[in-house]
């Protein structure tokens, strides 16, 4: 009886920590750090019909999902100042997702990663070098 206690709060608590269709109207928050390259900024971006994206700065920009509910991608340039180095970065974000997932595309810079500030936050933050 323990174990089946123990096996049905393990699988409740995982549930929980699942993305499910309660989740749909959420944003994601990205931010790129310039610690390493000051002189980059936001120069395009565009998401597929699925998702909403606002830049919010020259470095920040928000994703948030649609009434579709679906999983959808956005593609934001990142390059700098005087256009010699860039970066495309493509990502995949939706409802049924425990993170979004990040694929770019560079010449003269590099994608180093992307890291969660933590559980509920919702930021996440892109470092380049």
């Amino acid at each position: 009886m323990k174990k089946m206690a123990l096996f049905l709060f393990c699988g409740f608590t995982a549930f929980q920590a699942q993305a499910n269709p309660s989740l749909c109207g959420y944003s994601d928050f990205f931010r790129i750090s310039d610690d390493s390259r000051p002189d980059i900024a936001i120069v395009d971006a565009n998401t597929t019909p699925e998702l909403f994206m606002q830049v919010l700065s020259h470095l920040s920009f928000e994703i948030r999902d649609t009434p579709a509910c679906k999983k959808g991608r956005a593609n934001i340039t990142v390059a700098t100042n005087d256009g010699r180095s860039w970066c495309v970065l493509h990502l995949q974000d939706g409802p049924f997702m425990m993170h979004p997932k990040v694929h770019a595309n560079c010449s003269g810079m590099r994608f180093v990663d992307m890291s969660y500030e933590g559980t509920g936050s919702f930021h996440y933050t892109i470092r380049l070098d």
